[in-house]
């Protein structure tokens, strides 16, 4: 089995965020909202990329991590993340 190096990146509640501009696999994301809570969309590249993950939460406030199994989401061109208000999250990737 092959390892990799792995690295977090934060983006903040109603930004949007470059994680990496570089290949990369994500290996997990840990989400934490509010009860105004809005999308989180992260995208392959810039915001105009792939979608490769979206999540609307509920009206309740909350967080979550959502392990990946396996290689992970591939983002061939960087990761990019939009949240919402009252959204935000953290990228494991490698």
């Amino acid at each position: 089995m092959m390892q990799t190096d792995v690295s977090a990146g934060v983006a903040a509640a109603a930004a949007s965020t470059t994680i990496t501009s570089s290949r990369a696999r994500i290996k997990a994301i840990i989400l934490a909202f509010t009860s105004a809570a809005g999308t989180i969309t992260i995208t392959d590249g810039n915001g105009s990329g792939v979608t490769l993950f979206s999540f609307t939460p509920g009206a309740t406030p909350g967080s979550l991590y959502i392990p990946l199994p396996g290689e992970g989401i591939l983002a061939r061109n960087g990761i990019y993340v939009t949240n919402g208000t009252g959204t935000s999250a953290t990228i494991v990737y490698g």
